[in-house]
């Protein structure tokens, strides 16, 4: 079985493929803003690359390290405060890594030297890195598979200020392996006791698979948030047009801020519905059709508007303080998406535009617009 899974972990790094591409580019539109901020109050930064493989791929294409590299010599201040540290467990990859980085111009101008280290991340290690994170780590985590990434590692790189986490969960592997008991010891430790107990309830009634990766990613966000107040934003990988979940790329912050930034680079890369409420899904084979675009829309839809109505109703409030609170709240949309909302409530009489915002009632729905949510006759039959 090891040198299958060897064999598999090199074959993927003969094509960069569109989805491994998007992963990447994620990483680095988040690195920038994260540092300008961080770094106002704090003169070191750190990057922290787990699983980091070769550094590009058999054809030439920059993986995620280069890419990296790429970006911080094109920022001066990256250049002085950033400090990189890569971790690779395969030898081969490794050297493969060592020789990319070193080659890079970037390298030899940087204050610190990239760290380049031959490490399999293993208990020893969330141990060791538990007691040694450094306040302002932005961390990207790419595990093969999810056998290498444990619940405990994602609360080691994020207990302190300033820290940040991206990483890659092949829910797919969860959704086979789970179905053979064998593999339930490994389970259970990445998961826990208690989610995995419910993941067993879960299989006895069922086992199909889009539905249990649903249900997996669910119990694992569930943990994470009783471990610590995060917001989690999950962008889905499918493998085709039936929307079978691949891969998870997740992002985990304690801050509004982190995950409002993250949230509007993830929408840039995400398919749409109908209604243009981003899926934060890519399909690689062509994306989705449009009769799935209009179901998803005309379902996705009338869920937020239900949301917003369940959160604000009986209040009266400027439309500003809505988007605010939504985002404090983990809202996955942008203000863009909340107005199409409330107008779907505006036309169901559960919403009323006030006149207090000096304008007038019949315009559309702004920034600046007073709004009050109301009961409707069909809220009160459901009391």
């Amino acid at each position: 079985m090891g040198d299958t899974r060897v064999a598999k972990t090199q074959q993927y790094w003969d094509t960069a493929d569109e989805h491994k591409r998007i992963k990447s580019e994620i990483v680095c539109a988040y690195l920038k803003p994260w540092a300008q901020i961080i770094g106002k109050g704090s003169d070191n930064l750190f990057y922290l690359d787990l699983f980091s493989g070769r550094g590009q791929f058999h054809d030439g294409t920059l993986a995620t390290p280069l890419k990296v590299l790429d970006l911080v010599r094109d920022n001066p201040p990256l250049k002085q405060k950033l400090q990189i540290s890569f971790y690779e467990g395969n030898r081969a990859n490794f050297r493969a890594l060592q020789e990319v980085v070193r080659c890079h111009e970037v390298y030899t101008q940087l204050t610190y030297e990239p760290q380049i280290t031959c490490q399999t991340i293993n208990s020893d290690f969330i141990a060791r890195l538990t007691c040694n994170i450094q306040p302002g780590t932005y961390t990207f985590i790419d595990p093969y598979g999810y056998s290498d990434i444990s619940l405990d590692l994602l609360d080691a790189v994020t207990r302190s200020w300033g820290c940040d986490c991206l990483f890659y969960l092949s829910i797919s592997g969860l959704v086979r392996n789970i179905k053979s008991e064998p593999k339930w010891p490994r389970i259970r430790e990445f998961l826990g006791d208690g989610p995995f107990a419910k993941i067993e309830r879960v299989l006895e009634k069922s086992t199909e698979s889009t539905n249990l990766a649903k249900i997996l990613f669910q119990e694992i966000e569930a943990e994470l948030r009783r471990r610590r107040e995060y917001y989690v934003l999950p962008y889905c990988v499918e493998f085709d047009q039936a929307r079978r979940p691949s891969h998870y790329l997740v992002f985990l912050s304690k801050h509004y801020l982190g995950f409002k930034i993250m949230r509007d680079i993830m929408v840039k890369y995400s398919d749409v519905d109908a209604d243009g409420l981003p899926l934060f899904a890519f399909s690689p084979k062509g994306g989705i059709t449009h009769k799935q675009k209009e179901f998803f829309g005309t379902r996705r839809m009338r869920e937020l508007a239900d949301k917003l109505h369940r959160d604000f109703v009986p209040r009266t409030l400027r439309v500003r303080k809505v988007f605010d609170e939504c985002l404090k709240r983990g809202y996955p949309y942008q203000d863009k998406h909340l107005l199409k909302a409330m107008e779907k409530l505006r036309l169901q009489r559960r919403l009323v535009k006030c006149e207090l915002s000096g304008e007038r009632e019949d315009t559309p729905i702004t920034n600046k617009s007073v709004v009050t949510f109301v009961l409707s006759s069909e809220d009160g039959k459901g009391q």
